[in-house]
C-alpha cells in the first residue's frame, strides 16, 4: 500500500503528502461539511465518536464560528423586523 501511495502521490505532483494526511483529510472534510461525528467515526474505524471529537475537534471550531454567525444574523434580522414593525405608520 505504501509503495503504491508513494508512486501515485509523486505522479500527481504532491511529494510532501503523507498517507496519514489523507486519513486526516477524509475525517475533517466530512465533519466540516456537516456530516455527523458518529458517521465519520464509523468510517474511520473509531468505536467511540468521542475519540474522533478529541482528534479532529479543530475541524469543528470552524463550524462553531459559522453557527455563531448564522445565529447572529437570525437574531439581528428579528431585532430589525421587530424594531421596524414598532415604528409608527406614516398614515397614522
Amino acid at each position: 500500500m505504501t509503495s503504491f501511495f508513494i508512486r501515485v502521490r509523486n505522479e500527481v505532483g504532491a511529494p510532501n503528502v503523507r498517507l496519514h494526511d489523507l486519513r486526516h483529510f477524509t475525517a475533517t472534510q466530512p465533519i466540516g461539511a456537516g456530516v455527523d461525528v458518529r458517521t465519520v467515526a464509523g468510517r474511520l474505524g473509531h468505536s467511540d465518536p468521542s475519540l474522533t471529537l478529541r482528534i479532529y475537534s479543530h475541524a469543528l471550531e470552524e463550524r462553531d464560528r459559522a453557527a455563531a454567525t448564522i445565529m447572529g444574523n437570525v437574531l439581528s434580522a428579528k431585532r430589525t423586523k421587530r424594531t421596524t414593525s414598532q415604528l409608527p405608520s406614516k398614515t397614522g
